[in-house]
């Protein structure tokens, strides 16, 4: 990731957001956002769910862009704002979704998403977002609860809520374009958990460029509760069912 971010920099010094223009690429068909889900830019919090404050820490120094590898901010996870960021959030570490996303239909995966336009290594292209939720968790003396976890499009955060209540991100109805990302065993993104005084956000961040064209992809963990669909792994799989 540093020698990328270093080449970036020589590259492009000074942040440019993604355009929302290029044209849709041959072999790629872009569909319609599903009907039975709400396109929301942000998490819905009805339940009022708080955060710790992580404090005033003042102002990152970064001239033209906030890169990951020297962004104080950045490196403390924390995501820019126009009050903590010199370059008033107008970098790559403020958590914008980039307009270049479209979805389409995989060949194995059901739907995924792709960019019409050159995302760059350690840029935020969006945030995971959905309905907030508190859970208690188990409780001694309790009855037995059923333990939430990462499974479906459902996401447990690492930070609790100010009250002790674990929080997790809910996209099932509601959601952005992250939660149509499909795991890989390869992926050229990540999801990062950043905070900025008491909001906390699930981002994506790119690993590596990813041309116009290609999917943007992530990983769901070691304990994913599905088979891998990802290209190398199926191949693979098919390998061993020819093989049976």
């Amino acid at each position: 990731m540093k020698k990328l971010l270093a080449e970036l920099k020589e590259r492009r010094p000074i942040y440019q957001a993604v355009q929302p223009s290029a044209p849709v690429l041959p072999d790629t068909a872009t569909v319609e956002w599903p009907s039975d889900v709400d396109y929301i830019s942000e998490c819905i919090n009805n339940e009022g769910i708080h955060f710790k404050d992580a404090g005033n820490l003042g102002i990152c120094q970064c001239v033209g862009d906030c890169f990951r590898n020297e962004c104080h901010n950045a490196i403390g996870e924390v995501y820019c704002t126009p009050a903590n960021c010199k370059l008033d959030g107008n970098c790559s570490n403020f958590p914008r979704e980039a307009q270049s996303l479209r979805l389409f239909q995989t060949r194995h995966a059901g739907l995924g998403v792709y960019t019409t336009q050159r995302l760059e290594a350690g840029d935020i292209v969006g945030e995971y977002c959905g309905v907030l939720h508190g859970y208690e968790g188990q409780r001694k003396g309790q009855p037995s609860v059923k333990k939430k976890e990462n499974s479906g499009y459902t996401m447990l955060l690492n930070h609790r809520a100010s009250d002790g209540k674990f929080v997790y991100i809910e996209p099932a109805k509601q959601g952005s374009y992250m939660r149509f990302l499909n795991h890989s065993c390869s992926p050229n993104a990540e999801f990062a958990e950043m905070q900025y005084r008491t909001h906390v956000r699930v981002v994506v961040v790119m690993l590596e460029p990813a041309d116009a064209g290609a999917e943007v992809t992530v990983s769901y963990g070691k304990s994913v509760w599905f088979p891998c669909y990802c290209d190398k792994c199926f191949r693979r799989q098919l390998r061993q069912q020819k093989r049976e």
